[in-house]
């Protein structure tokens, strides 16, 4: 009986008045598609039998509604820009015909939708001053953006900051701009649809705004150690702009030295007059017979008014005894600064006796600790500072980077950041999200085993393994369709975000599986009538579908499509590649 199916679906797609006519097919739009005026698609079709050029028309309930190229190369695409003129629908569809034999033509199986762009920024849109260091709320109008947008900060029209990688469409975000802004007046807000299939929806602030800064406050001393006996530190708080207003800076020292007993000249607090930029101070190290070895003093800024602080600040030094080797000193980067790929900096270090050369060498952190490494110098001059063009190929890191400089010599004495910066523009990591199969290669033929032509009163689906599953994943989809025909051999849904393997003739436990087009439930082997290839398409969601048992693909599909953090894909052929 199923034999006699198969015979009697391929005796209609043969009879059918599209194939009669000619090989000419639609493939996108093919049904279930959301388009936006205003953007560009590719309209594609299979070129078959229709000539050299072909006409395209826009269909509106099945009549023509509009041109979209009266003559094009039959090549199989055509980018098309859809008017703004072209009102909102979702009985649309697209018409392809030979320009030479009017019987070659073919349209969409199903009809797809054309929409506007709802979604639009509404706050910061046109001249606001925001300043540094403060909470502001940016609201948009949500529209047809899905569950989920990103926010980004544009400077000079180019991407600066991302201000949220994942939030709510909920028309509003609360933002504390970081004290690291520069002072601009030139600044954007771009928000975009979080998902995959819905990039396209996006809005910009019509105008720029600003955003003011106060003065950052930075604090230094020089040198990183000296003797206990009279050795003397300059320690420096200094602004990055002059101010109308005074700034005062809180100060807390701790470390193994005693203030007052080890060393003199601390204080509790330094004030920088209006108009200036820095104000400095001495420490001066006193003889103490009761400790043995080098002892350390740590400096650290606790608040600061009419200013903010540059990250953290904090000064470590080290009243050493006559014996004791003084140590490298990384001082910049050392924690919070934002360096960008393709851009040269200087990296900072007190020299210490580290001897006449040192290594760098640049760590990558993942979840809190060193991941990789490598080397920015294997030998430089000693001297204190080494300019650094950071390559394009550095990867883009949320957990940060840190800088380790090492003695050649003396490997004892090192040093490493102390808190981790980052660097942005990197080549973002590659994703690894991937479908395979142990029967079959990407493009390879799919054996026989798991066909309709098996032999065996069932049809066996093929092993899958699943990797590189992205985070946040909820529901896991598989769609295979044939990509000659309109027609759904396997739909699996519901499947468990941990899953990495599917076996042979399986369903992971909990997962549902769809509606074929050979009328059953599950998984329907390829059959052909001649050579065909199949398409195994994988989406990671970001919620669960929450389909029932027995759907369609394109009724998945349209469940899912605004939930997509990643699709990849896994094509195979029967008998042969076409």
């Amino acid at each position: 009986m199923k034999r006699i199916l198969i015979l009697l679906a391929s005796l209609f797609l043969l009879s059918s008045s599209a194939w009669a006519a000619g090989t000419l097919k639609v493939t996108t739009p093919n049904g279930g598609e959301e388009w936006i005026v205003g953007k560009s698609y590719a309209v594609k079709w299979s070129k078959g039998n229709a000539g050299a050029t072909v006409k395209i028309q826009l269909l509106k309930s099945g009549k023509h509604y509009k041109w979209v190229s009266k003559k094009t190369k039959n090549d199989g695409k055509h980018t098309w820009k859809i008017p703004t003129t072209v009102v909102t629908g979702s009985a649309y569809k697209i018409k392809i015909t030979s320009t030479t034999k009017k019987t070659v033509t073919d349209s969409s199986n199903k009809n797809f939708k054309i929409t506007k762009v709802t979604l639009k920024l509404t706050t910061p849109n046109s001249g606001q001053k925001w300043s540094t260091g403060k909470k502001y709320t940016i609201k948009w109008n949500k529209g047809n953006a899905g569950a989920k947008v990103k926010i980004q900060l544009l400077k000079n029209g180019k991407a600066y900051k991302w201000i949220s990688k994942s939030t709510a469409n909920d028309g509003k975000h609360a933002w504390k701009i970081p004290s690291d802004v520069a002072t601009a007046s030139t600044y954007k807000i771009k928000i975009t649809s979080y998902y995959l299939d819905l990039k396209v929806i996006t809005d910009t602030s019509n105008r720029t705004f600003t955003i003011t800064s106060k003065p950052k406050v930075s604090l230094s001393c020089t040198p990183s150690s000296a003797s206990e006996k009279g050795g003397k530190f300059t320690c420096t708080v200094s602004l990055s702009k002059s101010t109308t207003k005074s700034v005062k800076v809180k100060l807390a020292y701790s470390g193994t030295a005693t203030a007052g007993t080890d060393y003199s000249g601390h204080h509790a607090s330094r004030t920088i007059p209006k108009g200036k930029t820095s104000t400095k101070w001495k420490l001066t190290g006193k003889t103490d017979s009761k400790t043995k070895g080098n002892e350390t003093i740590v400096i650290n800024v606790t608040s600061v008014t009419n200013a903010t602080e540059k990250g953290t600040q904090k000064a470590s030094l080290v009243l050493t005894e006559k014996n004791s080797p003084i140590p490298i000193k990384v001082t910049s980067p050392n924690g919070g600064e934002s360096w960008t790929a393709g851009k040269t900096y200087t990296i900072k270090w007190d020299k210490g006796d580290g001897g006449a050369y040192v290594n760098i060498q640049l760590f990558l952190f993942g979840k809190g600790s060193p991941s990789n490494s490598e080397w920015i110098s294997k030998k430089t001059k000693n001297d204190g500072n080494h300019l650094w063009k950071i390559p394009t190929t550095v990867k883009a890191a949320s957990a940060g980077y840190s800088i380790k400089i090492s003695s050649k010599t003396k490997k004892s004495i090192n040093d490493t950041s102390n808190k981790t910066f980052t660097i942005t523009g990197g080549v973002p990591p590659p994703s690894t999200f991937e479908l395979t199969s142990s029967a079959f290669g990407n493009n390879g033929n799919i054996p026989e085993k798991y066909s309709c032509d098996n032999g065996l009163l069932i049809d066996v689906s093929p092993p899958l393994a699943i990797s590189g599953i992205p985070d946040g994943t909820k529901e896991m989809v598989i769609l295979m369709n044939d990509d000659n025909v309109a027609w759904d051999h396997w739909g699996l849904y519901n499947i468990p975000p941990a899953t990495t393997l599917i076996c042979e003739g399986c369903v992971p436990s909990g997962t549902l599986q769809g509606k074929n087009s050979f009328g059953g439930t599950g998984y329907g082997g390829p059959c052909p009538p001649s050579d065909h290839s199949y398409t195994f398409t994988l989406y990671a969601l970001d919620q669960a579908s929450n389909l029932g048992a027995g759907a369609t693909n394109s009724a998945v599909y349209d469940a899912i499509k605004n939930n997509i953090i990643e699709k990849t894909t896994l094509v195979g052929c029967y008998p042969n590649c076409p």
